[in-house]
């Protein structure tokens, strides 16, 4: 038995080793999110602070084992860091929920180019039963593929692309109005469409800017989510915002949106949901976001279930009172 616990030993000390350099890194990354602001390759560091909590607890608890007080110390102060940036988001509810009122549920799914698990994406479609579909990286053959919902969804407008930055918008509802529109120098196409939604005029902006992992695409998502904020602001009566926005709530560029459309965040108070990428489940980000203007309560908000891409599609269900 001796024997056996020596030869655990080394093998509990690399672990314990990893973990704390693991813990390094989540430190350091830590620290340079805070400069989210100043340079883009910091700003791609804001994303993780629930990965970089879970970490860090782990590193303290295994610090304080070892009796290195100082480094579980150091590991804890970074661990209050992350959680100070996640726990507001639990608590703050920023739309109020409600059942009442005239409903829009609205489906919000990056399909990804190249899949071709179309039975599976038709499948959550008729499982949510959306007044309102977004179809991100929609291609000609997605959109071929999508054909058979046609009679479900009698009013649309298609852009797709062989890309990754198809889109198109499919409704129960009659469109009064729906163009697309490029807003910003990616030269990427948005939809926006106007309905009625009970007695009023609705305006939904459906997005996909491009991910932000040069300094040009970083300044060209900017553009184009301050952009289409903007356009929310000007637009008259209830707005909603969708799309996969490639970036999270605690980015600089998210606040950023929100205060230029004069939008809330419908995910604000109402728990982890993760989207992207969608094999990591509920370690992932949460990138695919919908926002609204102060008119709508939220009566349902959720995400999944995977449908062969690499983001979870997103279901919200809106009320205007």
């Amino acid at each position: 038995m001796k024997g056996e616990s020596n030869r655990r030993r080394p093998l509990l000390l690399r672990l314990t080793g990893v973990v704390e350099a693991a813990g390094m890194l989540a430190l350091v990354a830590t620290l340079v999110a805070l400069l989210a602001g100043v340079h883009w390759v910091a700003a791609l560091a804001v994303h993780y602070p629930a990965q970089y909590a879970a970490v860090l607890l782990v590193a303290t608890i295994l610090s304080l084992a070892g009796r290195r007080r100082s480094q579980a110390a150091l590991f804890a102060a970074g661990m209050v860091v992350n959680l100070a940036i996640l726990l507001p988001g639990w608590w703050r509810v920023e739309v109020p929920g409600g059942t009442a009122g005239s409903a829009l549920r609205v489906l919000s799914m990056n399909v990804l180019a190249s899949n071709g698990s179309y039975d599976r994406i038709r499948n959550a479609i008729s499982v949510r039963h959306p007044e309102v579909l977004v179809v991100i990286e929609l291609t000609p053959e997605g959109a071929r593929q999508l054909e058979s919902i046609h009679g479900e969804f009698p009013h649309r407008r298609l852009d797709p692309s062989p890309g990754n930055f198809g889109i198109g918008l499919y409704s129960r509802l009659p469109l009064l109005s729906c163009e697309s529109v490029v807003i910003g120098p990616a030269g990427v196409p948005s939809l926006q469409a106007r309905f009625r939604v009970g007695e009023r005029e609705v305006t939904l902006v459906a997005t996909h800017p491009v991910p932000p992992i040069t300094g040009a695409n970083a300044r060209d998502l900017e553009a184009q989510l301050l952009g289409v904020g903007e356009r929310c602001r000007e637009t008259a009566g209830p707005v909603v915002l969708v799309g996969d926005l490639n970036t999270t709530p605690w980015s600089p560029v998210f606040r950023r949106l929100k205060k230029a459309g004069g939008l809330q965040d419908t995910l604000a108070g109402r728990g982890w949901q993760p989207t992207w990428p969608a094999p990591l489940g509920f370690a992932g980000i949460p990138i695919d976001h919908c926002l609204v203007s102060e008119e709508w309560r939220v009566a349902e908000r959720s995400t999944g279930p995977a449908v062969g891409g690499d983001h979870l599609p997103l279901f919200v269900d809106l009320r205007l009172p």
